[in-house]
């Protein structure tokens, strides 16, 4: 990181960085070994999270140390992602069929949890040859080199975070992410609006990892809006996966029925499958429904309070942001 840039903020990156470079490569480790479902999402989550600091701290890099460390992180991102989205596919129908009272609905479920299961384990070569091609190329070894003489340097200096500077720099970069949020709040009136509820998922994810990395500099004060965030993103995400439910089944029942067709002459024997997948469906559909509206009222609440602090400086003025006399202000997340 340039040692002419804020120390401040070289710390914020610093510290951000090691603490995700180090969760990644825990999980990376975990996920050679096998050792469950759990390391391929904790992986994604801790790329993820680099990648928001990419977007945040990226400035303080190399230029083409910045974009050879975002290439990286995407691949790695998407070469987890078809598992992962199995992995959690597999786990609702388990979830699903512990619930299951009627045994007619059974065959259906079943079947369409036997392909999945085949599918998860064809994309476990795509994993591991994703986790091995990451490693190869040292990125997070390059990561933590970078960020330990700065980490050792702000504990002999007694360095903090909280410099004008920060304050300025994130404040912005939070109040980027609440409008991004905010351009699709109209999509919340339309239950219809499946794009742009998903691309309103992903600004409330990003806002969240954005406000998780300001957070080293606000000493708790921000603890109120990343809940509201991760609240937001929670059920957005629940939209989703209602969404992503119904897709994955009308593609069940279409290819069943044409495999049936081909091997049978005839879709006769969908018959004993079509209970169980109907069913989930519309149990899927209800959800949605349940969701959208809790969704759309904790939005329509958002505008009764204050959740992201217009007083966001700990340590008092520095007029740095232009906005009234409190360096990195900010506004209220909806009006």
């Amino acid at each position: 990181i340039d040692a002419s840039i804020d120390s401040g903020y070289r710390l914020l990156a610093a510290k951000h960085i090691a603490a995700q470079a180090k969760q990644l490569a825990t999980q990376l480790n975990s996920i050679r070994k096998a050792d469950g479902t759990e390391p391929v999402h904790r992986a994604r989550v801790a790329s993820r999270r680099l990648r928001a600091w990419m977007q945040l701290c990226g400035d303080c890099l190399p230029e083409k140390t910045a974009r050879r460390w975002r290439r990286c992180l995407r691949r790695l991102t998407r070469g987890l992602g078809p598992a992962r989205d199995r992995d959690v596919q597999i786990a609702f129908l388990y979830d699903h069929l512990a619930g299951l009272e009627k045994k007619d609905c059974y065959p259906g479920i079943v079947r369409l949890l036997g392909q999945l299961e085949s599918e998860r384990e064809d994309y476990q070569s795509e994993v591991l040859s994703a986790v091995d091609g990451f490693a190869a190329i040292g990125v997070l070894d390059e990561m933590l080199v970078m960020a330990k003489p700065i980490l050792a340097e702000a504990k002999a200096s007694r360095t903090s975070p909280g410099s004008p500077f920060v304050f300025r720099k994130v404040g912005e970069a939070v109040l980027r992410q609440v409008a991004r949020l905010r351009e699709y709040a109209d999509s919340l009136a339309d239950a219809k609006d499946l794009e742009r509820h998903h691309a309103m998922r992903i600004a409330a994810k990003r806002l969240r990892y954005t406000l998780e990395i300001a957070a080293t500099a606000y000493d708790g004060r921000l603890d109120e809006s990343i809940a509201t965030a991760k609240q937001l993103q929670t059920l957005l995400g629940a939209l989703h996966d209602c969404d992503v439910c119904a897709d994955l089944l009308g593609s069940f029942k279409a290819a069943e029925r044409n495999r049936l067709r081909k091997v049978y002459g005839g879709v006769g024997p969908y018959a004993p499958l079509r209970i169980g997948i109907e069913n989930l469906l519309r149990q899927c559909r209800r959800q949605r429904k349940g969701v959208f509206r809790e969704l759309g009222n904790y939005w329509n609440g958002l505008d009764q309070r204050r959740w992201l602090p217009r007083d966001a400086d700990p340590v008092g003025k520095t007029g740095t942001t232009g906005e009234g006399d409190n360096g990195g202000t900010f506004r209220d997340g909806v009006e």
